[in-house]
């Protein structure tokens, strides 16, 4: 029991280095995020929350795999190496390719204009709502460019 235990703690431990050093990383976490509570706009059935949690899980689970080839290459060599930058550039275009299915995959689960009006519609009929998604735009933001540690010092030095 205390291997499983162990084994959770360090696969935890990969998830948070993963946000903690890579932006991109965070980028997905946040765009998932938004589009799972505006998909509660949708009349969404199992299968396309289904859809919509692999998709974006497997955008993450992309950047992670290509988090993890870039350090084994840095890792490896101390310099610029032409093969490096082939795996490199190879690993990035996973992802690339990944974000780019999950945004065809939002254009079928989500294309549907009269909801992308009622949207509309609630932001304007609830200004505190809209005030409330622009601020947490703007954290998100910092949170994307800066990540967890570098805001965490920022407030700290600021004490």
């Amino acid at each position: 029991m205390k291997r499983q235990l162990t084994s959770f703690k360090v696969a935890f431990w990969g998830i948070g280095y993963t946000l903690t050093a890579e932006p991109h990383m965070r980028f997905h976490l946040v765009i998932s995020i938004y589009v799972i509570a505006f998909a509660n706009f949708f009349h969404m059935t199992p299968e396309k929350w289904s859809i919509l949690f692999l998709t974006a899980g497997g955008v993450m689970i992309t950047e992670m795999f290509n988090t993890a080839v870039e350090v084994i290459c840095d890792l490896q060599t101390g310099s610029y190496h032409p093969l490096v930058k082939i795996i490199k550039d190879i690993s990035s275009g996973a992802v690339l390719i990944a974000a780019l299915v999950s945004v065809a995959v939002a254009f079928f689960l989500f294309g549907d204009m009269k909801v992308i009006g009622g949207i509309v519609l609630f932001f304007r009929q609830n200004p505190g709502s809209f005030v409330l998604f622009a601020l947490s735009l703007i954290v998100s933001a910092a949170f994307v460019l800066y990540g967890p540690l570098k805001i965490k010092t920022f407030f700290i030095k600021k004490q």
